[in-house]
């Protein structure tokens, strides 16, 4: 006591006191999107794993909308399709290197195949159809989106899901955000061996899907959002449930149907973390011979986990 140093605290010259980067401010010049379906997930989960390479706060800017570009959810929020200008915004002690590496990434099209610059004479590939929306008046009709084509005669299956009870409220906040980070843990391990599984396959299109849901939970928009909720004395259950369903109800109301239909993987990635949160996994359904699936919405872990020879 009085002799020894017990700790030392280093106030960080990067932050003010509201958290708040200050120092260097860049700003990148306009960028057009080659990507011919604009900023979907897999661009848009490259960019986000490349913005939180540096320290600096990065927003994107269309118009006079801006995302955190550490957010892949707020990234498809801005709904930047093909041709739209965007700018980026560094404020920080790496603005520069950030900038200069980010509006690189996005001018050549973040890594994505099948890119149509702005001015080039190429047809642009067909939007896929909406997955959602589509009704039929007659009991008798089904419509849909085929999965696969043809005429063929089977037993129908119905794919449910059941929903997963969770209380509201809880009375240690810590204890609350343990059993997330132990939960979100548990589900990047399992998205991890998907995506090797699929490379393994030699399906690199299909892992690339888990690893953008590893981003998905990563995001720093959507654990500010169910941090929040933790800190108002909800449990972690339905804190999680309630940040996860809002963003995805956000990207669902999008009018491009291909951004829209990616609310099916926030939903999808979300439903993985409840299930280890409560311990209430679903039931693997069992499958007769000559199966014909039809559901609501076939996630990617549903597809990734069917047994194909049924």
């Amino acid at each position: 006591a009085g002799k020894d140093v017990i700790a030392v605290a280093s106030l960080d010259a990067g932050q003010t006191k509201d958290g708040e980067q200050i120092g260097t401010k860049v700003m990148s010049e306009a960028i057009l999107i080659p990507n011919a379906t604009g900023l979907h997930a897999r661009p848009a989960a490259t960019l986000a794993a490349l913005a939180k390479q540096f320290a600096s706060q990065i927003r994107l800017q269309q118009g006079s909308n801006q995302a955190n570009a550490k957010s892949l959810v707020a990234i498809m929020g801005l709904n930047i399709g093909h041709g739209d200008k965007v700018q980026v915004i560094a404020h920080g002690e790496d603005a520069e290197q950030a900038v200069t590496a980010i509006a690189a990434a996005l001018s050549s099209g973040l890594g994505e195949e099948g890119l149509l610059f702005v001015g080039e004479a190429q047809a642009q590939p067909a939007e896929e159809a909406p997955l959602t929306g589509i009704h039929s008046d007659d009991p008798n009709i089904l419509l849909g989106v085929s999965a696969s084509p043809g005429l063929a005669v089977g037993t129908i299956v119905q794919l449910r899901r059941k929903e997963i009870e969770v209380e509201e409220c809880a009375s240690d906040k810590h204890l609350e955000r343990r059993k997330l980070n132990t939960a979100l843990d548990h589900s990047i391990l399992e998205l991890k061996a998907l995506e090797s599984q699929l490379k393994t396959e030699s399906s690199p299109d299909k892992a690339a899907i888990f690893a953008a849901h590893q981003e998905l939970l990563a995001d720093p928009d959507l654990l500010d959002l169910t941090t929040s909720l933790l800190d108002k004395g909800k449990s972690a259950p339905f804190a999680w449930r309630s940040a996860y369903r809002t963003y995805a109800d956000r990207l669902a109301g999008l009018s491009n149907p291909l951004l829209a239909g990616r609310a099916t993987d926030v939903r999808d990635v979300g439903q993985r973390v409840l299930e280890a949160l409560t311990g209430q996994h679903a039931q693997e359904s069992q499958y007769p011979a000559g199966s014909i699936l039809i559901a609501e919405d076939i996630t990617p872990s549903d597809a990734a986990s069917l047994d194909r020879s049924r």
